[in-house]
């Protein structure tokens, strides 16, 4: 991965640098960040700055001056004697003085056995190559780790990341994706896709500093972003339809005008649809009939789409969370089951807690050797407890989130208590730490007035708002 500055010209590349230079500088603290100083001689330093320290009962200050160069080959010993020679000018002023060379890309031998040999055990003296000005650029911006942002990329169908480098150009760091076989597309700093507008500038500055140009940019965004919308569509469409509301066309240009999924063709849009069709003779939409849905399937792609609560709330989505449901879901968790006075508890949690039944829709790595093991009864009883563990620790996040107060309260489950015990160490040196909180959802007395979170040590009674 490499950091890749642009400009408009090899001017324009090299104030990019020092802006970044100055950007830093400012993060870690110092003031009177000024670039292009010029001083005795008639030389010119790209970035001075400095900071003042309150040290006892007197100010320190600490200068700093900066030397950038963005050059497309390593800097040689010219550079880096000038380098030096402007920074022993500057000490003699002030002996504090910090001295940092930023090169883009990095430095000769004869530079670094220089720094090596006669700045070994000089701190105030630093060359800061590509890799170190990409640490210093993921403190300022505050980056993701470069395997979290190809993390996200991989849940995109379609796309396979080649390479990944980082782009900075007027304050602002992209992410650079090579997409194998196809182009290239850019994410932005917190590491999700950048629309095709907030990119637009840069496309024309790649040539000839990148492998790249404007023709093999990929608008990953909008395709992304249509199929996103597309989803949600269709889980609207479903939550009409569970709510005894008829979709025509007219309620599904509504929708997709409210939603901007694009311009579609409801029968083509619905033509292999798994969970509705669409009534050709009566020109309506229809949910399919039971037998026709695989469920696991259908509460994998409302929960990952944008189910409402209301949806969440129906009758169709409570009463398929049910004793078929539970043996799909053993299924999927490589045939372990719980015990049958547990089955009860089980459902009620998912019939709660969408985060509890996302979890129980998808294999738990820990159950992937079950089938093997599962006559040894300790294991078993084991694999329980792990399973029920993950589905309450999943509702008591559910039922903290405000979003979800009215499922709750609907279902009669306004209060929660929540005791944990953590046990540290063994025998005499054992630490027991309890914890034991209430929940308690409550309504205000005014009608659209969103319900309340109540928390309390001990238990509620007779609580009014």
């Amino acid at each position: 991965m490499a950091l890749i500055i642009l400009g408009k010209s090899g001017d324009d590349k090299g104030i990019q640098l020092e802006q970044l230079a100055k950007t830093i500088l400012k993060h870690q603290g110092y003031s009177n960040v000024v670039t292009n100083v010029q001083v005795g001689g008639g030389s010119e330093l790209d970035v001075t700055a400095v900071r003042k320290d309150i040290t006892g009962i007197k100010e320190v200050s600490t200068p700093v001056l900066c030397e950038c160069k963005a050059h497309q080959s390593p800097i040689a010993l010219p550079d880096w004697l000038k380098f030096i020679g402007k920074l022993t000018i500057h000490r003699k002023k002030n002996e504090r003085t910090i001295g940092l060379m930023i090169a883009l890309s990095g430095a000769n031998g004869a530079v670094i056995g220089s720094y090596n040999e006669d700045f070994a055990n000089d701190d105030s003296v630093q060359l800061i190559a590509n890799d170190d000005l990409m640490s210093l650029l993921q403190q300022v911006f505050n980056l993701p780790p470069a395997d979290t942002v190809r993390g996200f990329l991989k849940s995109i169908p379609g796309i396979e990341v080649e390479e990944m480098d980082l782009v900075y150009y007027k304050k602002k760091v992209y992410w650079l994706i090579s997409i194998g076989g196809q182009g290239y597309t850019f994410c932005n700093a917190q590491g999700t896709l950048s629309e095709r507008k907030d990119v637009k500038d840069i496309l024309p500055l790649l040539k000839g500093v990148t492998k790249y140009d404007e023709t093999g940019y990929l608008d990953v965004f909008e395709g992304f972003e249509l199929q996103r919308r597309r989803a949600l569509l269709r889980v609207r469409m479903i939550t009409e339809l569970v709510s005894d509301r008829p979709v025509n066309k007219k309620v599904s240009d509504t929708l997709t005008k409210e939603i901007g999924a694009g311009s579609i063709d409801l029968p083509s849009f619905l033509a292999n649809d798994p969970f509705m069709n669409y009534d050709h003779a009566k020109k309506m939409v229809r949910i399919k009939d039971d037998e026709e849905i695989d469920f696991c399937d259908f509460y994998r792609f409302i929960l990952g789409s944008g189910a409402s609560v209301e949806l969440m709330m129906s009758d169709f989505y409570q009463v398929h969370i049910n004793d078929d449901l539970l043996e799909k879901i053993w299924g999927i968790q490589s045939s372990f089951h719980v015990e049958e006075v547990d089955k009860e508890v089980c459902l009620t949690i998912l019939k709660l807690s969408p985060s509890s039944l996302m979890y129980a829709l998808n294999p738990d790595p820990l159950f992937h050797g079950f089938k093997v093991i599962q006559n040894d009864e300790q294991m078993r009883l084991l694999y329980q407890s792990h399973f029920k563990s993950m589905l309450f620790r999943h509702f008591q996040n559910d039922f903290q989130n405000q979003g979800l107060a009215d499922l709750f309260l609907l279902k009669g489950v306004g209060k929660a208590t929540m005791q944990t015990r953590l046990r540290i160490g063994e025998n005499q040196n054992t630490i027991v730490l309890d914890s034991k909180q209430n929940f308690l959802w409550m309504k205000q007395k005014e009608a659209d007035s969103p319900a309340v979170l109540v928390v309390a040590k001990d238990d509620l009674k007779d609580l009014k708002i």
